[in-house]
């Protein structure tokens, strides 16, 4: 979990740390990122940063929340989860945030687009039988899918995107 709070001078600090560590994940692998280092960058103390994000993990999802655009306010506008309305946001989620969702990849922080991804399926609070299952199945094959999409580094089109994950969630490639 990371900061959430409305004091300016603290969510001034989280976005240092933030842009920081994006740029230590430019120049280093995640694994060679100390919290130190993020400090040192982001010029606040170990404190601030512990008593913002607690971990690493939670400057990421932090950085997903603040500066990936997300499909959770599509999926509680449109009232339900449907296959049109999730293939169309997270085709213009992964086309919005390529570049980043690559660095993540790179690094290998598959399990952190994950998690949030599974997050914000769960926000949306649809009640159905067999939730976590779903939304397991859901999050897995579309955080695969980015996987493939950014490390084959081709630009694709929005519709292309979407057109894809439709043709993969429907299962048409075993007819």
């Amino acid at each position: 979990m990371y900061y959430c709070g409305d004091n300016q001078m603290a969510l001034e600090s989280q976005k240092s740390i933030g842009n920081a560590f994006l740029k230590l994940m430019n120049e280093k692998r995640y694994c060679e990122i100390t919290v130190r280092a993020i400090c040192i960058e982001a010029d606040v103390s170990r404190q601030t940063f512990y008593s913002l994000f607690q971990t690493k993990e939670n400057v990421i999802s932090y950085l997903m929340q603040r500066d990936c655009t997300h499909s959770k306010e599509d999926c509680l506008m449109h009232g339900e989860l449907s296959l049109a309305v999730m293939c169309d946001s997270f085709a213009r989620f992964i086309y919005a945030n390529f570049d980043f969702l690559k660095l993540m990849m790179e690094h290998e922080l598959y399990c952190v687009i994950y998690k949030s991804i599974y997050q914000m399926f769960m926000e949306c609070d649809r009640q159905f039988k067999h939730k976590n299952e779903i939304y397991s199945f859901l999050t897995g094959g579309i955080t695969s899918y980015i996987s493939s999409v950014v490390m084959d580094d081709a630009n694709k089109d929005i519709d292309y995107l979407r057109e894809t994950m439709r043709f993969l969630f429907r299962g048409e490639f075993f007819k």
